[in-house]
């Protein structure tokens, strides 16, 4: 990726500078899965729940990732919806191929 990104992992639990410098790399490493997962479908959207279950990921994580790359301009928030895996609908996504 190219552009900037807004922070990878937010340290909200305090951990020391090695576990802190592990789980930026691991959320770096995701976030760069994702958004080539998005490269690799273009034509189509998905849901964060979608998105999770391609990879085995933390659903938080995946929001905080797409969340990212949105405000980065590589993906792009639809209006539609779609029901999740607990029945309540959940916005698309789809990449930003105006870039």
């Amino acid at each position: 990726m190219e552009k900037q990104t807004s922070l990878d992992f937010f340290n909200t639990v305090s951990e020391d500078h090695t576990q802190e410098l592990e789980s930026r790399l691991l959320a770096k490493y995701q976030q760069d899965k994702i958004l080539k997962f998005f490269m690799e479908n273009w034509a189509s959207s998905f849901t964060p729940w979608e998105v999770a279950g391609q990879f085995n990921m933390l659903i938080t994580s995946v929001r905080r990732s797409i969340t990212n790359l949105t405000t980065a301009g590589f993906l792009t928030k639809t209006e539609d919806m779609k029901a999740g895996p607990y029945g309540k609908k959940s916005f698309l996504w789809k990449l930003n191929i105006d870039l």
